[in-house]
């Protein structure tokens, strides 16, 4: 018994000696504290001052991309009215260009040929140019000649009593434009003293103007595929 208890005395104090040893080698080496000169002092501040600097503006930097990014992932309702304002401005050029169909208020203008067939009395391409200009002038939004919308790029030409379009199709007497807008306006300015509507009238071709609380014009089946027009991105 006492040889064990001898043996846990004599570990432990080896365990105390070895410690203290281990702190007195850990104290001698030691780096001794340098003495900083003026310069290198301010040297120093300087650099820590550049640092406390440079990790402020990065933290106003992550700040600011987290606000941008909460705006994008997280505002939904902001998301959701940019994505409706977009669809809502294609589906606007759609109509404006023609390529959706289209309904709403307006009139009916029929025009029909006299029974003389002399060339006075004969609705040319150039009548239906001019009449189509009108219609614009008078506040037309769209327009279709019997079942053809009318777009920037239609072309028309006379071929005898016909009317042929870009598509080679072919339409002839009674001609009706099917005109959007408003048919108050529209009506009072296509029948006003010395519009091109009372001319035809002149020439004995029969005219009659229509209120139709709504038209249907279909989208347009011409296809435009400019070979030389780019676009003129703005810088």
């Amino acid at each position: 018994m006492k040889n064990i208890s001898g043996k846990i005395v004599a570990f432990i104090a080896t365990l105390i000696i070895g410690f203290i040893i281990a702190i007195n080698i850990k104290l001698n080496k030691s780096p001794a504290i340098k003495q900083l000169s003026a310069k290198e002092y301010k040297d120093t501040i300087d650099e820590r001052n550049k640092l406390f600097k440079d990790l402020e503006t990065l933290r106003t930097e992550n700040d600011y991309s987290k606000d941008k990014i909460n705006s994008y992932t997280h505002d939904d309702k902001k998301q959701e009215k940019l994505v409706k304002d977009m669809l809502a401005q294609v589906n606007d050029y759609g109509m404006i260009t023609g390529l959706l169909p289209v309904k709403g208020q307006g009139i009916v203008i029929k025009i029909e040929e006299a029974s003389y067939k002399i060339s006075r009395d004969i609705f040319h391409n150039i009548d239906a140019a001019m009449v189509l200009n009108e219609i614009r002038a008078a506040g037309g939004e769209a327009v279709a000649l019997k079942n053809h919308r009318i777009i920037p790029t239609t072309s028309i030409i006379c071929d005898g009593p016909f009317l042929e379009f870009d598509n080679n199709a072919t339409e002839y007497s009674p001609f009706c434009y099917y005109v959007i807008g408003n048919p108050e306006q529209l009506k009072l300015k296509l029948t006003k003293e010395g519009s091109y509507i009372n001319e035809l009238i002149i020439r004995k071709l029969k005219v009659e103007i229509e209120v139709k609380e709504e038209i249907i014009i279909p989208s347009s089946t011409q296809s435009f595929d400019p070979a030389f027009m780019k676009e003129n991105k703005i810088k």
